[in-house]
């Protein structure tokens, strides 16, 4: 539902024309997930519409004929075919890779899969926590029984590994003329994503412990309650080039040159009882009162944000990480930009999410050369409405 859709949707905001072939009764099921607006009254699926902008919707029923005849047409007009569906759906519908191939050489073929194409689960079903938890990012995060990491996080980086997949391979057929074909799986993503974690553990066959923030051997390297209740972060991973500042921000020049916390070595063998002090001295000022103490001083912190504080952040805004789309059913609002620019080229939002079908017609017509005639008969045949 997102790994396939949030790829293609990153290459509409770069300018790629993108049409999403969707079943003509009820469409993307993601276009039914309300659980981002439980409670609210909101007239759009925002799942839906954060992950399908810059798109058209073709509503094609390719379980008849006729509907895969309209799909082999606009093949040869094509650069790159995506799909989430499992391999084996795939060839029954008569879309797997050498089919398609035989139309169009040059066509980019992308799979989105869950666990790749090889091993005994390849046809297994994979949603986003089930890939958090298969690639060990659950075993590292948070304390206590599993908590998923919020905001989907395999499936948006499962995402953006398939975006440069299909970048890289057109980037290949301009050297080479031919097209290809690619994979990438969420299991594969997560254990790219947890990277330092499993080399530790390949190399060294032991499993780094997940440590309690009153365990852990840096403590500038750790987060800490304010008098309001919020965190505060530290994050100074290498602390001995901090650590005079860090002291003189905090008004601790008596601690600096203590024997058991001289250098990192020694604040790692006396780490438990500096948190201590730490968790002492950060609950007498709010994190907004931090922030002014610590802003300016050179030291790598920040306060933990809820989302209402993100989207305000003039850092983002400055950078146009948000944008603003005038959007037909709802009117001006903000969407979440692409995270790179580029000084020859733009990423923006041109088009909100499609209603179910509402560019079958012109793409049929444009794009796969059909007449009214033929668009009635395929009508007529179940493959549109």
């Amino acid at each position: 539902w997102q790994q396939g859709p949030v790829a293609t949707m990153m290459l509409g905001d770069l300018g790629a024309e993108v049409i999403k072939i969707e079943e003509p009764r009820s469409g993307d099921p993601g276009r039914y997930l309300r659980s981002l607006t439980s409670g609210i009254n909101f007239p759009l699926c925002i799942y839906f519409e954060a992950n399908n902008r810059n798109k058209k919707s073709l509503a094609l029923d390719l379980r008849t004929a006729r509907g895969r005849e309209a799909l082999y047409r606009l093949v040869p007009r094509s650069d790159v075919f995506v799909s989430n569906y499992r391999p084996a759906t795939l060839a029954q519908l008569g879309l797997d890779y050498s089919r398609l191939r035989e139309l169009n050489p040059r066509l980019i073929y992308a799979l989105a899969t869950g666990f790749g194409l090889a091993g005994p689960d390849r046809e297994r079903p994979a949603f986003d926590i089930a890939a958090q938890a298969r690639g060990g990012l659950l075993s590292v995060s948070g304390n206590g029984p599993p908590g998923p990491i919020g905001a989907g996080m395999a499936d948006q980086y499962g995402a953006t590994c398939l975006a440069y997949g299909i970048m890289v391979a057109l980037w290949m057929r301009e050297r080479t003329g031919e097209g290809q074909f690619l994979d990438s799986s969420l299991l594969g993503c997560q254990a790219f994503l947890g990277n330092l974690p499993l080399q530790s553990y390949l190399f060294t066959r032991t499993i780094l412990p997940k440590r309690d923030r009153s365990e852990v051997l840096n403590p500038l390297w750790n987060f800490y309650r304010t008098r309001d209740e919020r965190w505060f972060i530290l994050a100074m991973v290498q602390s001995d080039p901090y650590w005079h500042t860090f002291c003189d921000t905090l008004g601790l020049q008596a601690l600096e040159k203590e024997p058991r916390f001289q250098d990192h070595a020694t604040r790692e063998g006396s780490a438990p009882e500096l948190i201590a002090i730490l968790d002492k001295l950060f609950v007498t000022r709010s994190a907004q009162e931090w922030s002014e103490l610590f802003r300016g001083r050179d030291l790598v912190w920040e306060v933990v944000r809820t989302y209402d504080e993100v989207a305000a952040d003039p850092q983002l805004r400055e950078n146009g990480y948000l944008q603003p789309f005038d959007h037909p059913v709802v009117g001006p609002v903000e969407y979440v930009g692409q995270p790179v620019h580029w000084e020859n080229g733009e990423a923006r939002v041109r088009l909100g999410a499609p209603e179910l079908g509402q560019h079958t017609e012109e793409v049929l017509r444009e794009l796969a050369g059909y007449t009214w005639e033929e668009l009635e008969a395929l009508r007529d045949a179940g493959a549109i409405i």
